[in-house]
């Protein structure tokens, strides 16, 4: 096994996109995707919508992108390879490169000036240095007890599973695994708390520039390894997405405080001590190694479930030693955001235009969820087609009626749908009267 491979082409990278996804022709709902690599993506998606999905299943996905004062409506077609209760794990089915570069511009990390760790944690507010030993010792201390039980119960798996094998292949396979761990384990209970000390100490991701870019693809195209990196990226998702929803509340709580502290809004997926950032670092050690799917989930259950009780007690004491030293012992509510479906604004782009309430316009994501809720599913396997099967125009179909029979706005276009659909009658109104701009 290859350990020699330095950075991993396909590392999990975390965003926060909202979009709408149709699966198998059904009406669009809301989801917001999370991880992102160039061969497919981490989709986390409410419970309710994930009943009649199923792997292999195909599906679009609807977001935009706002670049300067450009705004893009964008889709892609995506093929279902995984169904856990927090999402879905997903691959690009023959993607736009263009549309998957742009993706990639969006998830990767900020520009960070190059300077030293002093000049770093300079920036940092005056409590940090007050805080930092007690912290940095405390994720030590939990960091090197992780890793010495995963090793340890991730060796047990992998003998039970060569010894249950069915084949003298499967069982020379597990073997190797085996062997290779012991081989790692050391560096691995050493390395760890290295990468997650200093996470702390920079109250960020040291590990956010360790992807190596690689061409877009999809599935179809990726050859063995890369397939095996793929099943890594979506077993790291699952198991970082799991932890996130069980440590929801205090994570947050977490990342307001050492948002104080870095002087800098700090997400729950950036989150030096984080589940994405925990997971990332061993999956940084465990490179290479975890060459099958079955090896790969056997691997990152593990850690998920060794994980959960480690991370509930680092984030209770992190936070009573934040609180012990005056940093937001009491948070305010935060204020309900309403979010726009689908927008996301690249880091250079300036902030969005203010606009009137009267002259607020809603987005192509809420007319399309307005014109589903009526008019029925996507066309399955329309390349482009209408809403509500109404075949596509060249120009736009006429405007959607309000709620109380007003005419609607004009036709929307989304990206491969030529014309708008028809007009469709309010709650109590008439025919919608506004004709549809030209596509």
């Amino acid at each position: 096994m290859d350990q020699g491979q330095d950075r991993r082409r396909y590392a999990r990278i975390p965003m926060n996109l909202d979009a709408l996804i149709s699966v198998g022709g059904r009406p669009p709902f809301a989801c917001t995707v999370r991880d992102f690599c160039v061969a497919g993506m981490f989709i986390e998606v409410e419970a309710r919508e994930l009943r009649a999905v199923k792997p292999e299943d195909r599906a679009t996905l609807y977001f935009a992108v706002v670049s300067g004062e450009e705004r893009r409506e964008l889709q892609l077609t995506l093929a279902i390879c995984r169904v856990i209760p927090t999402g879905l794990g997903v691959a690009f089915d023959n993607p736009d490169p263009v549309t998957v570069e742009l993706l990639q511009e969006i998830a990767g990390p900020p520009p960070v000036p190059v300077e030293s760790l002093t000049e770093t944690q300079r920036r940092f507010a005056p409590e940090f240095g007050r805080v930092l030993p007690r912290m940095t010792a405390l994720v030590e201390k939990t960091a090197e007890q992780l890793a010495v039980e995963f090793t340890r119960h991730l060796g047990d798996a992998l003998f039970a599973a060569a010894r249950d094998s069915k084949s003298n292949r499967d069982m020379s396979f597990f073997t190797d695994v085996q062997n290779e761990l012991r081989r790692r384990a050391d560096s691995i209970t050493k390395r760890v708390p290295q990468t997650l000390a200093k996470a702390a100490a920079i109250l960020g991701n040291p590990l956010a520039e360790r992807a190596t870019p690689a061409p877009v693809t999809s599935l179809s195209n990726l050859s063995l390894v890369d397939k095996e990196e793929f099943e890594e990226f979506l077993s790291v998702s699952e198991a970082v997405s799991e932890l996130e929803t069980r440590h929801k509340d205090a994570l947050h709580a977490l990342s307001r405080r050492l948002g104080v502290l870095a002087r800098r809004t700090l997400a729950d997926a950036d989150n030096p001590v984080g589940p994405a950032v925990v997971c990332n670092a061993f999956a940084e050690e465990l490179k290479g190694m975890l060459t099958s799917r079955s090896v790969s989930d056997l691997a990152y259950k593990s850690l998920r479930r060794l994980a959960e009780p480690h991370l509930a007690r680092l984030y209770d004491d992190l936070n009573q030693l934040l609180i012990d030293n005056g940093i937001q012992p009491v948070l305010e509510q935060e204020k309900l955001a309403i979010k726009q479906l689908g927008a996301q604004r690249r880091s250079d782009a300036p902030p969005p235009l203010e606009r009137s309430a009267a002259g607020a316009q809603p987005s192509v994501h809420d007319e399309l969820l307005n014109r589903l809720s009526t008019t029925g599913p996507l066309q399955s396997g329309m390349p482009g087609g209408a809403m509500g099967g109404a075949p596509a125009h060249a120009g736009g179909g006429p405007g959607m009626a309000g709620a109380q029979g007003l005419a609607g706005g004009p036709g929307m276009p989304l990206q491969g749908m030529p014309g708008g659909g028809p007009g469709m009658v309010g709650a109590q109104g008439g025919p919608g009267l506004a004709q549809g701009g030209a596509a």
